[in-house]
């Protein structure tokens, strides 16, 4: 008799209890188990901390564990169109004769796909032994909880010291400082307005030196051409304040470095001034320029520069998140 197949498609951030109650039921009933870990791109983020490389290391621990050896991990990553979702993963995965999700999405996108195969959806609405993976990452962040977890993935999250990143997660420096660091990128600095806060900002935590490069401060008209090379015509033309300004001081500290990544500021941070919390802010990569322009309606010189750091790095760090996300579209 064929052996029939049970497919789980889920985030897994991370793998509990809720998961190995569904596996273990069907491995139970003879199945095979294909498991599919979605979102397989996604990694340090608030509510997908953990690589897809982290969920199939927690999976593998707690099924030998169990000693449940008739499974296969799949990666499967988003794609822009739900509709196409299905057969995107059919093409990864292939047969299953049970579709098992909690997710009401996961069952519409699935709902014309089995009935045209011939599969079965197993849709449950409640919590499987009432585990919910954002409670379990909110727990972790005030203090290690076993609870919700098997042991073999509480020892695993322990071992990549998973409180440490869900904080991480919860700070835009620290969130730059983790993605840099451990995806081996540098970056460096050419500042204005913000005067070396933005740099500051970057070092402030241990192992900065793995990816910080150069950090230079360029205040005055003359520092921005002889320093960091931004063209006389550019600054005549379009002024020491200003988006094109920027840009090239991004683009020249950037290659000057040799960093993969660089962060620029030029702005009016004077209440005084009539332009006052007018902040360009550019991130500089090999392929992609983005700019930001903030208007921040604050009267003093301080909060403003401090607001202006601020929103800058959180501007790096969804910049280095489309950058490593095209990245891993193009297999790069």
């Amino acid at each position: 008799m064929k052996t029939k197949i049970l497919f789980i498609i889920g985030r897994f951030q991370p793998f509990h209890l809720g998961h190995l109650a569904i596996i273990k039921k069907y491995n139970s009933l003879g199945y095979f188990i294909k498991i599919g870990v979605g979102s397989s791109q996604k990694s340090h983020e608030k509510n997908n901390p953990f690589t897809s490389k982290e969920r199939e290391e927690m999976i593998k621990t707690t099924l030998k564990d169990e000693k449940i050896k008739k499974f296969k991990i799949f990666h499967i990553p988003d794609i822009k169109e739900d509709k196409k979702y299905a057969k995107h993963v059919e093409q990864i995965v292939g047969h299953f004769d049970i579709l098992f999700t909690g997710n009401p999405s996961v069952k519409t996108v699935f709902d014309k796909f089995c009935s045209i195969k011939g599969c079965k959806i197993h849709f449950y609405k409640e919590r499987i032994k009432r585990v919910k993976a954002g409670n379990i990452r909110k727990l972790w962040i005030e203090r290690k909880r076993k609870s919700g977890l098997p042991h073999g993935v509480y020892s695993y999250l322990q071992k990549i010291r998973a409180s440490d990143r869900l904080k991480e997660m919860h700070d835009n420096s620290k969130k730059v400082h983790y993605i840099l660091r451990t995806n081996n990128l540098t970056i460096s600095t050419a500042e204005s307005c913000t005067g070396g806060e933005i740099s500051r900002s970057l070092i402030s935590y241990s192992g900065s030196s793995s990816f910080f490069k150069l950090g230079i401060v360029a205040y005055d008209i003359s520092s921005k051409i002889k320093r960091i090379g931004v063209s006389k015509n550019t600054i005549a033309k379009k002024g020491s304040i200003s988006k094109e300004t920027t840009i090239e001081m991004a683009e020249k500290v950037r290659k000057l470095s040799g960093a993969n990544f660089s962060i620029a500021s030029t702005g009016y941070a004077d209440p005084s001034d009539k332009k006052a919390g007018m902040i360009f802010i550019v991130i500089s990569s090999k392929k992609n320029n983005y700019l930001k322009v903030l208007n921040i309606k604050l009267k003093n010189r301080n909060k403003i520069i401090d607001s202006a750091t601020k929103q800058a790095i959180k501007f790096l760090y969804e910049c280095l998140r489309k950058e490593l996300e095209i990245n891993y579209r193009h297999g790069i």
